[in-house]
């Protein structure tokens, strides 16, 4: 079994960063996605996903104060018991667009040929200053740190922050330094690996979107989440969204092809209703003549 099939089937979660970045290739690549994965694309794309996790929190006022009440009342080393502030569709939708944020951080990184896992592993190691190392090839396998080290670290703790809506905050701080450094460059110079770029704004990038990745974990904590089940699971949903025989070459939204679909299937019904009204006619026709006839 490859690990398509592996985590499509809901077999088990992602483990670590290199086996998002090597499904999310693998993903793009059979849908010829690739054509539009520009590094400034993406970034819009991520800063439109960052909003839309903030979304979820931004009329939830009361939210900080139930949360801090909510952690007093929790032993240390034990889970949140999120439910009591949260409904469990909040609980499923912030499980959703962590996923989408995740992903296409990951994807970010792979694209302009950053080695995220490096990086993170960088800022969770003690008195060890963050820096970021280039992977340009997709042979060319990231830092080998899991999912599990990193959630259970101090650095994701979810006692470190006051709330949901705290963290979305600084989600949207570190979006906007990636988004203000890419402002900088043009598109040409963002393309093939940010080779344009000055090294200490591809370590400003490298350290922004590793911080992203961690938070979004602390965030997963603090919902009583796995990181990689909510991106398993999203990418679970996306293959049945975006079918590759459906999708290839097409950048439209996952709208689009049902629309598609529906007005396709349509088309055949109504040539089908056709001949049998052609056919029904013709066999009328014949009865009748066929009653004269005999007169």
């Amino acid at each position: 079994m490859n690990m398509k099939e592996k985590f499509t089937q809901g077999d088990s979660p992602f483990l670590s960063f290199q086996e998002v970045r090597l499904y999310a290739h693998n993903f793009c690549k059979e849908r010829n996605w690739e054509q539009f994965h520009l590094p400034t694309s993406l970034v819009l794309a991520l800063a439109g996903e960052c909003g839309e996790v903030c979304e979820i929190f931004q009329w939830k006022g009361q939210l900080e104060a139930d949360y801090q009440a909510l952690v007093k009342e929790t032993l240390v080393g034990s889970c949140l018991s999120i439910e009591k502030i949260l409904d469990q569709k909040d609980i499923v939708h912030i499980g959703e667009e962590i996923a989408d944020v995740f992903i296409y951080t990951t994807r970010l990184c792979d694209v302009c040929g950053i080695d995220v896992a490096f990086t993170v592993q960088s800022l969770l190691s003690v008195n060890t200053t963050p820096t970021f190392q280039r992977k340009y090839s997709i042979e060319d396998k990231w830092n080998s740190i899991d999912f599990h080290g990193v959630e259970n670290s101090e650095v994701c703790n979810y006692r470190n922050y006051l709330s949901h809506r705290n963290l979305a905050l600084l989600l949207q701080e570190q979006v906007g330094i990636v988004t203000s450094i890419f402002a900088k460059y043009s598109e040409v110079l963002s393309a093939s690996k940010l080779s344009g770029w000055q090294d200490s704004d591809v370590s400003n990038i490298s350290l922004s979107l590793a911080k992203i990745l961690l938070l979004l974990i602390s965030m997963t904590n603090m919902t009583n989440l796995s990181i990689g089940q909510v991106i398993r699971d999203k990418f679970h949903k996306n293959e049945l969204k975006y079918p590759a025989h459906l999708v290839k070459g097409s950048s439209a939204k996952y709208t689009a092809y049902k629309t598609g679909a529906k007005t396709t299937q349509n088309f055949y019904d109504s040539k089908h209703l056709h001949w049998v009204g052609s056919i029904i006619v013709v066999c009328m026709v014949s009865f009748i003549l066929g009653s004269k006839i005999a007169k």
